[in-house]
Formats: structure tokens, sequence, C-alpha cells
């Protein structure tokens, strides 16, 4: 009987496909991800500096290994397949943990301690994430950090294809947040409407929401849920919501249209602190037009980060923490 059973699983085994048995090169990878965001092998080889024939025999032992068409061949390039689609964030994910296992290995032979990439939300820039930069390097000079600003939308899919280690956001409440993340709320920040100093609204002491309807609104792209929430508001108080609307695709470029007009717009504290401090844009709140959201730390769930890089999730995790602690009565 245990023969039979022996033989059973070994023929079972044959049977499995040449995928399941083969290792998945990680240069071979690089070149697949290359012709997947160009959609061409010409820029690929060009993207990766090696010959369009090295591109085209990497695809084509990939598409062996795996023993499916990763691109439909066109005269004008390359068409990803759907199983090319499910392998992209696969081959994001192996790279980042072989980047990662060399730094670690270079580190402990003494060649500094590496790279850390962090993602970083526009709220935490001014202030908070160059502290816990300037502690860490006050604890060790030999680690780099390549920080990328961005909302949550951008964020979040870097963290889980391995192009950043963890990131620090502020989605709005009912972002999906995919099972493979592992996160962490730090704490809530508010969002508040801000407008110039000095602007109009500010001279009615007794302004309804009907008033704020009356001026143009600024909507970063990105957020635009939050601006639904908005709108909500607007109709429960059984007010039309504001028609003048500027959609900007960029946090800096909204704060500057509420500086040199009547815009208004809804923003954290912290977002602003420096134009706050120098009193060129003011506070103009309203107790409905105020909109919660959860701060979060993520990273992903089943890989560990470098010693690098935990070391300053610690450090950034208790910066946020701090400021917290100081400005929980905003």
């Amino acid at each position: 009987m245990d023969d039979m059973d022996n033989q059973t699983t070994s023929t079972e085994s044959q049977k499995l496909p040449l995928a399941s048995k083969t290792y998945l090169e990680p240069h071979r990878l690089e070149h697949f991800l290359a012709a997947y965001e160009t959609k061409n092998f010409h820029r690929a080889a060009a993207k990766n500096s090696v010959s369009q024939q090295a591109v085209s025999k990497a695809i084509a032992k990939l598409e062996e290994v795996l023993e499916v068409k990763l691109f439909e061949r066109l005269p004008t390039g390359v068409k990803p397949t759907i199983y090319a689609d499910h392998l992209v964030r696969r081959a994001k994910l192996i790279l980042a943990e072989s980047r990662n296992a060399s730094l670690e290995i270079l580190a402990l032979r003494g060649y500094g301690k590496g790279e850390i990439r962090v993602g970083v939300g526009p709220s935490f820039t001014s202030r908070l994430f160059p502290r816990a930069v300037k502690e860490l390097k006050q604890r060790t000079s030999d680690i780099g950090v390549k920080s990328f600003v961005g909302l949550s939308g951008k964020l979040i899919p870097m963290v889980l294809a391995g192009e950043i280690e963890f990131a620090v956001v502020a989605p709005p409440y009912g972002t999906f947040l995919d099972p493979e993340l592992k996160v962490e709320k730090i704490y809530e920040e508010v969002d508040v409407v801000m407008g110039r100093v000095n602007h109009p609204l500010l001279e009615n002491h007794d302004r309804t929401l009907g008033d704020y309807a009356k001026f143009p609104w600024i909507v970063p792209i990105g957020l635009s849920s939050i601006w639904s929430g908005v709108v909500d508001m607007f109709a429960s108080e059984g007010v039309d919501p504001p028609i003048d609307l500027l959609r900007l695709d960029g946090i800096r470029l909204a704060i500057g249209h509420v500086i040199e007009g009547d815009a208004l717009s809804l923003m954290p504290h912290e977002l602003v602190t420096h134009e706050l401090a120098s009193g060129i844009v003011q506070e103009i709140d309203h107790p409905s037009l105020r909109v919660s959201r959860p701060v979060l730390m993520i990273k992903r769930r089943h890989s560990q980060l470098t010693p690098s890089a935990a070391l300053m999730y610690s450090i950034l995790k208790g910066v946020l923490r701090q400021y917290n602690s100081q400005h929980s009565n905003i």
C-alpha cells in the first residue's frame, strides 16, 4: 500500500507544470517588468541597457517556464495578457526582497546599512518626516533615505508592489486596504476649512454653510471621496453644495490657489503649518465642515523590514505619536 501511495505521489509530481519546479530568475523578471511598463521590447531594452534580443529571450524563457503567453506581439509593440497582469505584482515583490537581502548582506559585511525607501503623505513632509530623518541620522549616519511623496492612492500600491518598504498615509475612511497589508493606526487627522488671511468670510462671525457655498472650492485630485463627504454635509443642512469647483492635481498647487484668491479648501493643520505660522493662510472653521482621516503606517504583512527600515519605522512612529500627544486638542 505504501508503494502504491509513493507511486501515485511521484506520478502527480511529474504532471506538475514546469513553473512549479523552476526558479524565476530576477534578471528575467527585470526585463519582463520593463516590457510591461513600456509595452515595447525595444524601449524595454533601452531602459535596462541591454539588447532587444536579450529582452526577447528573457520573455520567451519566462513564457516557456510558466507555460503561458505573457504578451501579445503587435506591429507597434506588445500588449500584456491577463497572465502578465497577475505576474507583475509578484515580480516586483521578488525583486524587492532580492534587493533587501543584498542590502542586508552588504551591511553585515561592513559596506554601510543601505538605503530605505519610504512613502510619505503630503501632511507629513513639512515637519514630521524631516524630524524623523534627523533623528535617524543622529543615531546612525550610514543609512540612506529615499522618500516618495504622494497621496494614499499612489503610495499604497507601491507598498504592495515592494517599490517602497513602508509608508505613512492618511486615506479617507472607507478606502480599501488589501489584506496583504499590515496596517497600524497612529491617530486621526482632521481636515478643516482653510482660506487666505483676511478672507471675506472672516468678517461674518455668524457664517452659515450657505455662506461657504458662495465661494470657489479647491478639490485636490485624489481626495475626491472626501469632497463627496463634504457635499453630503451641505445636503444634510438643506444647503446646495458649492458649484464653483477647481480640481487640481497637486497639494502645493491647491495651497497656492487658496493663498492667491478667495477659494476655500479642506486641509489639515500640519499640511499648511508654515503658511499658518507666516500668517498667509487662516483657518475658517465650521463645525459641520470637519472631516477626519486615519493616519496609518502600512507595510507588507508577509515581508520583514530590513533592520535599517525597521529602525526608521520605529522612529517615525514615535515622532507621529509625540506630535499627536502635543496637538490632540486641535
